[in-house]
């Protein structure tokens, strides 16, 4: 490379800098220029202790400092603005999830980076971790077929954030979370749904490919437009189904809990995140195994800004985490919420457009 890229840092909180900031602080070949939040005294705080030379209350400056790459790390319901300034400004941008609150707007994103020629990637850490690519892989090579039935469980220990407010209580960098981020419906556009099925259908599409046609949802809810628990069945175009569930779990849950079943013409597909553990099973025969080290379930989640890097040097994106990818997320999610709402099935395509 003949110089160092340039990369910036909006909405720097405590997810961004256990992952984000650190995974761009170890690289030689990157330059940390601006870091961004709201508070410019926690900003230049972060700016120094992760080497940027700027610290900034207005995102809009950082975004006109002739960055290569941008990570917006900020709530859901600014990523269209800042998204937007960015792809325009010339960035590759990575955006946190939940990707935006409206379908419209996630595909309005996506479009744009489409049109621009920059690559726009959502935080879908899970699709890049071992536990799952290897989950892909077997059913690739094992010839799963035709995919009839997609079945998703995750528990993720939101409930105290949910319920009252209190921010979750693993690493935080010495950052406090914002827990109205994930419980103010018009910020984070409700609870389980948007910040932890949007990973969930992320996966799912990831392992699948497959895209959904319509849904019924039904929620336990934490407070008015915040759910806690929730089940959702979904209709894939072809006529795959998929039953997926989101649980807010307690504290006591000592790491994210997947278990995720797919059946096909060719086999069935179990990975259980708790047991480390990805089996194929062929019609007859025996069950085949990934090979996969201890702790291959506890997430790592830096695969998006470490691509997001890559890209921004010039190497080729994955299929890992694409915006249209997190597009679908979204109107999959705004779709099963007005499902809830309305207790009907309801089409999940609405605000898609021609391209997509």
């Amino acid at each position: 490379m003949s110089r160092r890229i340039r990369v910036g840092v909006i909405g720097a909180g405590a997810w961004a800098t256990v992952t984000h900031l650190p995974a761009i602080a170890a690289d030689p070949d990157v330059e940390l220029v601006v870091v961004n939040r709201r508070s410019v005294a926690t900003a230049r705080a972060i700016a120094d202790r992760f080497g940027a030379a700027h610290a900034t209350g207005d995102w809009q400056e950082a975004i006109a400092m002739g960055l290569d790459a941008v990570v917006i790390a900020s709530p859901p319901n600014v990523h269209r603005e800042q998204v937007l300034a960015a792809i325009a400004s010339g960035a590759h941008v990575l955006c946190e999830k939940p990707f935006a609150i409206r379908a419209q707007d996630a595909w309005t994103m996506a479009g744009a980076a489409r049109s621009a020629g920059r690559h726009l990637l959502v935080a879908f850490g899970w699709n890049y971790m071992p536990l799952m690519t290897s989950a892909r892989t077997l059913m690739r090579e094992q010839r799963i077929g035709e995919i009839e039935y997609v079945n998703i469980a995750i528990n993720v220990a939101v409930r105290e954030l949910l319920t009252r407010g209190i921010p979750y209580n693993s690493a935080t960098g010495g950052i406090a979370p914002q827990a109205e981020t994930f419980v103010e419906p018009a910020i984070s556009g409700g609870g389980t749904a948007p910040v932890t099925m949007s990973h969930v259908f992320g996966l799912a599409a990831f392992l699948t490919g497959l895209d959904a046609v319509d849904v019924h949802c039904r929620t336990v809810d934490a407070r008015p437009g915040v759910d806690l628990h929730n089940v959702m069945s979904v209709g894939y175009e072809g006529g795959a189904i998929g039953a997926f569930a989101g649980t807010g779990s307690h504290e006591s849950v000592p790491r994210v809990e997947w278990h995720v079943s797919i059946h096909g013409t060719g086999g069935q597909l179990l990975v259980d995140s708790n047991h480390d553990e990805v089996v194929f099973g062929p019609p007859t025969g025996t069950p085949i195994r990934a090979q996969l080290p201890p702790g291959a379930g506890v997430y790592d989640p830096r695969g998006p800004i470490l691509e997001l890097l890559s890209v921004a040097k010039g190497g080729a994106p994955t299929d890992a985490s694409p915006a249209v990818m997190g597009a679908r997320t979204v109107e999959l999610v705004e779709a099963a919420l007005r499902s809830a709402a309305s207790g009907r099935v309801e089409p999940v395509r609405a605000d898609r457009p021609a391209w997509a």
